[in-house]
């Protein structure tokens, strides 16, 4: 009422009584000025009222923009999981729009089930619900949340759903690369122990041997053995040192390949005698080697580098030799339209089914602890497929425990080079 007074007198103070233009007397004033009063109050209260609906709509124009343009679907069901409210989505399955998905069921509308879907379930509590649609290779997460009215009725369930599938391989892939670090870490662990085991052990021996040769009491035939086992350990030591000097050269990219063309039966000749005096020297003498080349041209020609696939074929035939006990050892060729084919076959002890997928990658053995049976530090093969790839071929393997392994590389002819 105080503004209803202050308008009267700025009516009797003359500036709006005299823009009126008619002359009002007695009584008629004060209900004329009381009539102003209260228009003018209503006026003013509708122009409020006006503005302060128009900053409602704007607010809730910019929340349906913001909840329209999320990565999430809002929607409000009931206890039947009717649709009573959602915002704007593409991502509807069964409905045409959000308008059409009013009144449907949601599992209906959003993933067009026919029956309720692992979301809908009731809850007293927020709840967060992953679940993957096999059918569609995908990832969907849901946030649930119960609404209760005043009185504290349950009036139904406050969803939000986003595709998760994006988050779901990152994940997937963040931990596939933790565990591969992990088992790097781990093999590279291995290595060094296997490393400091495989550089002690043949040095001992020649240290060891080499003191006994001094001894002027020894035999011929003792001092013949002892110069054997210095060599043969010398061997094992220069292998050793040759495998990591070609690592270190792969690993920085300096190994340097020189192709040619070669007569590939004179190199598997070379390796299959070499291999046979090598048996003698580790007295296997219970191993059959044999050389299969009858099925090529003995002049057949490969583009390669001569060094590098004799390196290839050594570490070959040494852990066929090294895995075999008894039976036979097999180095040989076959040919296949544009590409030839070398293998090496064994009966040793073969490889199981859950190691052949790791006998390939660096420091990786199919016994990496410093007790196996087997000397080695897990390089040979890995060289072997950087080698092989280097020279534009590959390298497989086929095994069975406790019957043999065959390994083999494909290389094209050298008609087949593009020059």
């Amino acid at each position: 009422m105080s503004e209803v007074f202050l308008i009267i007198n700025h009516i009797f103070a003359g500036s709006i009584f005299s823009s009126l233009g008619t002359i009002i007397t007695g009584s008629s004033v004060i209900v004329s000025a009381v009539l102003i009063s209260l228009l003018y109050i209503a006026n003013k209260k509708t122009s409020a009222l006006k503005s302060r609906l128009h900053k409602i709509m704007e607010e809730i124009e910019l929340k349906d923009f913001v909840l329209d343009n999320s990565n999430k679907t809002f929607f409000f069901v009931d206890n039947d999981f009717n649709i009573i409210w959602i915002t704007r989505s593409n991502k509807l399955r069964g409905a045409k729009d959000s308008a059409s998905a009013i009144g449907m069921k949601c599992y209906k509308a959003l993933f067009n089930y026919d029956s309720v879907c692992p979301f809908c379930k009731f809850s007293d509590s927020s709840e967060y619900i992953e679940h993957y649609f096999k059918d569609e290779n995908r990832y969907i997460g849901m946030e649930i949340k119960p609404v209760y009215s005043i009185n504290g009725k349950l009036k139904g369930y406050l969803k939000s759903v986003e595709d998760i599938t994006e988050k779901k391989l990152t994940e997937k892939a963040l931990i596939d690369a933790k565990k591969k670090a992990e088992e790097s870490d781990r093999l590279k662990s291995a290595f060094l122990a296997n490393m400091s085991h495989e550089i002690r052990t043949p040095m001992n021996a020649i240290i060891g041997f080499s003191e006994l040769l001094n001894d002027p009491e020894i035999t011929d035939e003792e001092r013949k053995d002892y110069i054997n086992i210095v060599q043969s350990n010398g061997h094992q030591l220069l292998k050793l040192i040759s495998d990591l000097l070609v690592f270190s050269q792969i690993e920085s990219g300096q190994l340097k390949i020189q192709m040619k063309e070669i007569v590939i039966t004179e190199i598997l000749k070379e390796i299959h005698q070499q291999f046979i005096e090598e048996k003698k020297r580790l007295n296997k003498n219970g191993i059959d080697i044999s050389l299969d080349i009858k099925s090529i041209p003995d002049d057949l020609r490969i583009n390669t580098d001569p060094i590098r696939i004799k390196q290839i074929l050594f570490n070959l035939m040494t852990n066929a030799l090294k895995f075999t006990t008894k039976g036979n050892i097999t180095i040989g060729v076959e040919q296949e339209n544009r590409w030839i084919r070398i293998y090496v076959a064994d009966t040793g002890c073969g490889i199981h089914p859950d190691k052949l997928k790791k006998i390939f990658k660096r420091f990786a053995q199919a016994d990496d602890s410093t007790s196996r049976k087997f000397e080695g530090v897990g390089l040979g093969l890995a060289i072997s497929k950087e080698l092989i790839t280097l020279l534009g071929g590959s390298i497989n393997v086929i095994s069975e425990p406790d019957k043999g392994s065959k390994f083999w590389i494909t290389l094209p002819k050298a008609s087949d080079i593009k020059q």
